[in-house]
């Protein structure tokens, strides 16, 4: 009813709050980011050109595009607007995506929609526009919430422009707000319902008397039902240190939509990895549920198991994640005398390509430098430098190097556990790791082992499809 009630109303006010932390300064800083966006869409291609993420934040580039200094209040203020609750919450999305005008309002002033939105793009472009900047690592924890409400307000209010409303599959919608809030968990699949294809579909109707963990299930049967399981699975395997998960509240092949950690994947719908990488080939998974046992089997290429594992450190300070680099090159050279490497150049590239994940960045050979570098600090003053290093970050950072126990290197998530045995879906496009439980498995998540990406483990003679069964 309430999606109704908004796509029926000829204007829809956004209410965020009370004025606090200086948000009457918030028309002002949004005003500036928009003009400093306009600034860096200006700027002459000539040869003296520099693109904008190789500006710094240091205080004459900011005086520079318009911006205020980096002690300056409104950065506060911002921090503290995008970390407010409402930028989180599930049920609010459907308002914002189908109001027909959409208005918000903080304390004693209001703006159009899209104003936020044109500042929310701002600094979604351009690093030196949001206002989380240079951080160690004590503040990047501390400023998370408020860094997903800028990411989250800015995937809505894009859903909002592109008209998402009545036009999208369920499952869309559960990217869309894979980390949104909600005092029931059950609200987290029933406050996205109204808006998608399925709407009307039987099955999925809301139902408040059935326990969270039953509707979870319920949703996933569906899913896989109408051919979208891979897909569930891809979005499964990326919250697998969910709580209710690792307490065998709900099983490891069911997405827990209420997770709201860091959702690690290398395959999903919206990534480019999704479509360049076909571990599992072409054909069609073979996929089936037992609603009574609460449990997938799983037609799929059981690969290996992980032999030896990196061990997973947390840095400090973000300036730090340079050595990272370091590190995770240092853990991949102990691991290569398990590995099979007929040279160094051979040694160097596979280990640039298991940092890497086979993912096409768009300079090559800066990556090899940077990865080889005694220092690689160095880089840090040019744009491609600090882009790189954190595309490293990402691909690293939140993973554990390993090989196999037949000499295959790869990264696989943190959880995974020496033992632990890597297989590939028909049809998937990554490998998966599991944890054995008795006769079946757990799901654990998405693997990059070398070698098999591009669907080399289908012609290996060693290796034929199993059905495995995953609780």
């Amino acid at each position: 009813m309430m999606l109704q009630i908004y796509q029926s109303a000829r204007r829809v006010v956004v209410y965020m709050g009370e004025q606090s932390d200086h948000s009457e300064l918030l028309p002002e800083f949004f005003d500036t980011v928009i003009r400093a966006r306009r600034v860096f869409d200006s700027l002459d291609k000539g040869e003296e050109y520099v693109e904008p993420e190789d500006l710094s934040r240091s205080m004459g580039t900011l005086r520079k595009i318009g911006m205020p200094t980096s002690n300056n209040i409104m950065w506060h203020a911002a921090r503290a607007f995008y970390g407010r609750p409402w930028t989180l919450r599930v049920w609010i999305v459907q308002e914002v995506v189908v109001a027909n005008e959409l208005v918000f309002m903080c304390g004693g002033w209001k703006l159009p929609g899209s104003i936020v939105y044109d500042a929310v793009i701002a600094c979604m472009l351009y690093p030196q526009l949001r206002p989380f900047g240079d951080m160690s690592y004590t503040q990047a924890i501390a400023w998370n919430e408020q860094a997903k409400g800028l990411r989250q307000l800015f995937r809505i209010m894009h859903a909002r422009s592109v008209k998402l409303a009545g036009l999208t599959a369920l499952l869309d919608l559960f990217y869309l707000t894979q980390r949104c809030k909600a005092t029931d968990p059950r609200d987290q699949v029933f406050a996205v319902l109204g808006m998608a294809q399925e709407a009307t579909q039987p099955a999925l109707g809301p139902n408040y008397r059935e326990d969270w963990r039953d509707s979870y299930l319920r949703y996933t049967e569906y899913l896989f039902r109408v051919g979208l399981g891979l897909r569930a699975l891809y979005l499964s395997s990326a919250d697998s240190a969910s709580a209710s998960k690792q307490n065998g509240e709900i099983p490891s092949w069911v997405p827990d939509f209420s997770f709201e950690g860091n959702l690690i994947w290398f395959a999903n719908d919206h990534d480019e990895v999704h479509g360049k990488t076909t571990a599992g080939g072409h054909d069609a998974p073979s996929l089936r549920i037992n609603m009574t046992l609460r449990t997938l089997t799983v037609q799929a290429l059981q690969l290996d198991s992980i032999q030896f594992l990196s061990h997973s450190q947390t840095p400090q300070q973000i300036s730090d994640l340079y050595g990272q680099i370091l590190q995770w090159r240092a853990e991949l050279e102990e691991l290569v005398p398990s590995a099979q490497s007929a040279s160094a150049e051979e040694t160097q590239d596979k280990i640039c390509n298991v940092m890497l994940c086979q993912q096409e960045l768009p300079d090559l050979e800066l990556v090899r430098s940077m990865i080889w570098s005694a220092d690689p600090t160095e880089f840090s003053e040019s744009l491609d430098g600090t882009k790189l290093f954190r595309d490293l970050n990402h691909l690293c950072g939140s993973r554990r190097r390993c090989v196999t126990s037949t000499g295959l290197l790869g990264q696989v998530p943190l959880l995974a556990q020496e033992g632990d045995m890597i297989v590939i879906p028909i049809g998937a496009a990554v490998p998966f790791v599991l944890h054995p439980r008795q006769a079946r498995y757990q799901l654990i998540g998405q693997a990059y082992i070398h070698g098999v990406m591009m669907g080399e483990a289908l012609q290996f003679d060693q290796i034929a499809k199993k059905e495995i069964e995953l609780v």
